[in-house]
C-alpha cells in the first residue's frame, strides 16, 4: 500500500490524514499541501503504518512550523522523536537543548 493522503476542511481548521507507507515519492505532495493553506493544520497520523528517511525529516519539518501531529502509532513516534527543531539542526540542538535544561530545571 502506498500513501494515501486525505484533506478535511472543518472550521477549526485543516486536517491532512496520512494512511499507508509515507516515503520520498509522497513527501513532495505533502508539503505541497501544507504550504498552500493559511488554516491552522493538523496531520492526522493514526494510519500510518511506515515512514522512511524523507517523510521522518518531512514530518519534523511540519511539526517545527507549528503542525499538530496527532494519533501517530509509537513506531512513528519514535522515529519523529519528541523534540520540537525549530530549526536548529545537528551539534547545535543538542547544545540548546543542555543549555534549556540547565536553565529551566
Amino acid at each position: 500500500m502506498d500513501c494515501r493522503i486525505q484533506v478535511t476542511h472543518t472550521q477549526a481548521g485543516l486536517t491532512v490524514r496520512l494512511a499507508g507507507r509515507l516515503g520520498a515519492p509522497h513527501v513532495c505532495e505533502l508539503l505541497r499541501l501544507c504550504s498552500d493553506t493559511a488554516d491552522p493544520l493538523r496531520l492526522d497520523l493514526a494510519h500510518l503504518r511506515s515512514i522512511d528517511f524523507a517523510g521522518v525529516h518531512a514530518l519534523r519539518r511540519l511539526r517545527s512550523e507549528g503542525v499538530n501531529l496527532i494519533g501517530a502509532p509509537r513506531c512513528i513516534r519514535r522515529k519523529v522523536g519528541p523534540i520540537r527543531c525549530y530549526g536548529v539542526t545537528g551539534a547545535r540542538l543538542w547544545i540548546h537543548r543542555r543549555l534549556w535544561i540547565r536553565r529551566h530545571l
